[in-house]
């Protein structure tokens, strides 16, 4: 019997192998979390919410837990340490060249949150890795029983 081969199925066989070659090595290239070098510690996350609509100054308390998404990467359940809430404030000029502040009528139920966060995570040489890279100033969401708002890391410590 003889075999004849054809160069359209020897090209069709070449493509497959080099595409399922090619989805194991890709998938070989990435890190996960286990494998970052770094020490694991105890994590303190501070984020902003800036000018939140908020009537209920009991939406979120110490002791709660939370789930965090780091620039849209869901993380984890973390625990909420401390949460801070600063009215909004006008700051009006007196006639004599001093200033007053009060109570921000233009929005009577804004107000400026500071969450403090707990979880654990790895600290390396450049930076603290929580699912991914968290430096100050990146986005963070933030999702409880009552709440659900975006804010930004203002500190990280460790």
């Amino acid at each position: 019997m003889k075999l004849k081969i054809n160069l359209f199925d020897v090209i069709v066989f070449i493509i497959i192998l080099l595409g399922i070659l090619g989805f194991f090595l890709v998938k070989e290239g990435k890190t996960p979390l286990a494998k970052v070098q770094g020490i694991e510690k105890d994590v303190e996350i501070d984020m902003i919410v800036r000018n939140l609509p908020l009537n209920d100054k009991e939406v979120i308390k110490p002791g709660d837990k939370a789930f965090i998404r780091i620039k849209n990467q869901p993380f984890a359940w973390v625990t909420v340490k401390d949460v801070k809430i600063y009215d909004k404030k006008m700051l009006v000029p007196n006639f004599n060249g001093t200033y007053t502040f009060i109570d921000d009528v233009n929005n009577p139920f804004n107000v400026d949150m500071l969450i403090t966060f707990t979880s654990r995570g790895y600290v390396t040489e450049d930076s603290v890795v929580l699912g991914v890279k968290v430096k100050v100033g990146m986005p963070i969401s933030v999702e409880s029983y009552k709440l659900d708002v975006n804010g930004v890391v203002s500190a990280l410590r460790y």
